[in-house]
């Protein structure tokens, strides 16, 4: 069943227009980057290990190597079916994330900016609603906390902003279909929605290491929610990269700069 026909406004360079210009070197970059991604997920994966081993998370019962083993092949599995559905997903939308063009312009400066303001933006923000309770919170090595920050830029961005939002996007066309909302309108839903869906999924490894208060729940929430909208428009207005670069460099800040 197709999506239901809205108006353009996608900022971002369609598939149907990479094709009709002849850009072969765009036609490239478009079919790759699931491969890339998909192998940068595994080392995403390796680098958020020293983190969740200072965090205590590995069960004593298991050996590091039959954890480092077991979660490689289960990240290499659940990336590579989240890329495989996401990518059906962007062809029913007609949107293409792995846009080319200026690099500079188009993917890294938006970045830089967008990382710097939401990570010592978020930070402050922290301080300033939630420093009272903080105290219990856990001091890890900043080499770890920058090491971990990979792992947000490609897997947790794989599962946000290729599969939940591109997902959300297309129910939403169908749910809403013959009524008058406007490409952006859909796709502002479906960043809210999987903004809220990834601030969600920060909840378990919170309950891990014992956020389990009101208080808790409420803090990672609204500062995740704030990064969802603030990655999901980037990905829709400048493509993957500048979200996945903004994403690194947010948790940079919150990770290993304080």
């Amino acid at each position: 069943m197709e999506s239901t026909p809205v108006e353009n406004e996608d900022p971002v360079t369609s598939s149907a227009e990479l094709e009709a210009s002849g850009d072969s070197f765009g036609s490239t970059v478009q079919r790759y980057p699931f491969f890339i991604l998909w192998a940068l997920s595994i080392l995403g994966y390796w680098s958020v290990l020293p983190y969740i081993s200072y965090l205590g998370l590995i069960p004593e019962e298991i050996s590091f190597l039959s954890f480092f083993l077991f979660g490689t092949l289960q990240v290499a599995i659940l990336n590579g079916i989240l890329l495989l559905i996401g990518y059906i997903f962007l062809k029913r939308i007609d949107l293409d994330p792995f846009k080319t063009g200026n690099w500079l312009q188009q993917t890294v400066l938006p970045a830089v900016v967008v990382g710097l303001v939401l990570g010592f933006g978020l930070h402050y923000l922290d301080a300033l609603l939630f420093s009272s309770f903080n105290s219990h919170l856990p001091s890890l090595p900043r080499w770890a906390g920058a090491l971990s920050s990979l792992y947000g830029a490609i897997n947790e961005e794989i599962l946000a902003r290729i599969f939940l939002l591109p997902m959300f996007y297309w129910v939403l066309s169908l749910i809403f279909k013959g009524e008058p909302w406007t490409r952006n309108k859909l796709m502002g839903a479906a960043i809210s929605l999987s903004a809220l869906t990834f601030a969600i999924g920060h909840l378990p490894a919170g309950v891990a290491i014992g956020l389990v208060t009101f208080v808790d729940i409420l803090r990672i929430l609204i500062l995740n929610i704030l990064a969802g909208v603030a990655f999901g428009w980037l990905f829709f207005r400048n493509g993957f990269w500048a979200a996945s670069l903004a994403h690194l460099i947010t948790d940079i800040i919150l990770h290993a700069v304080y």
